[in-house]
């Protein structure tokens, strides 16, 4: 048994809680899993089955050492939606995911399957390994018909390794203030919720 303690600092994905934050999954053409379960304690099982799912001690939330969004939301009495989302979702951890859903009575609402196989974390090679600043700018976003000021920090680092390391480290505590990492891979991104990729 592992006995490792995780914290909230060590989430690298973005948790998804209810409807309103899961909404984009149904649009996204990402490869994604969007399961139906009928019981809270079915779900927690399939999540201990996942090797990248671990409960944080200091929060008691469950948190992902994968780049990706997840998580279950209640749709009505007893019935949940389980959603993984990721544009890095590879095909192993895709049927991963799935196989531990199925295990536990989990239906399929709607699934997207990767398009290719493992996605290369190290295309290329650079010569620096630090993360600097980019620049900095606030906007105005609608949210629920108010209009919100979003703040918005944008970094460049060499390869997604780095830039996740680095998020792992600058935690966001107000909602609304967003700290981006522009990459060769993409562009990876965090604010309270988590760590996600654009």
């Amino acid at each position: 048994m592992n006995n490792e303690i995780w914290l909230e600092k060590n989430n690298l994905g973005t948790r998804l809680e209810s409807y309103h934050q899961a909404r984009g999954a149904f649009q996204s053409d990402a490869p994604k899993l969007v399961y139906i379960f009928n019981s809270k304690d079915n779900i927690h099982k399939a999540f201990h089955n996942l090797s990248f799912l671990h409960v944080a001690s200091d929060s008691e939330k469950w948190i992902s050492t994968e780049v990706l969004y997840f998580g279950f939301y209640e749709v009505g009495e007893n019935i949940f939606h389980v959603v993984f989302l990721g544009k890095d979702l590879t095909y192993e951890l895709w049927e991963q995911i799935k196989q531990a859903l199925k295990a536990q009575s989990g239906r399929s609402f709607d699934e997207t399957k990767p398009t290719k196989l493992a996605s290369d974390k190290n295309k290329q090679s650079f010569e620096s390994n630090e993360v600097v600043f980019n620049k900095e700018y606030e906007q105005i976003k609608e949210v629920e018909g108010n209009s919100i000021k979003a703040k918005f920090t944008i970094y460049r680092a060499n390869s997604a390794s780095i830039a996740i390391d680095w998020l792992t480290q600058h935690i966001v505590e107000v909602p609304f203030v967003y700290i981006i990492v522009e990459t060769p891979d993409g562009n990876y991104g965090r604010d309270i919720q988590g760590i996600y990729k654009e």
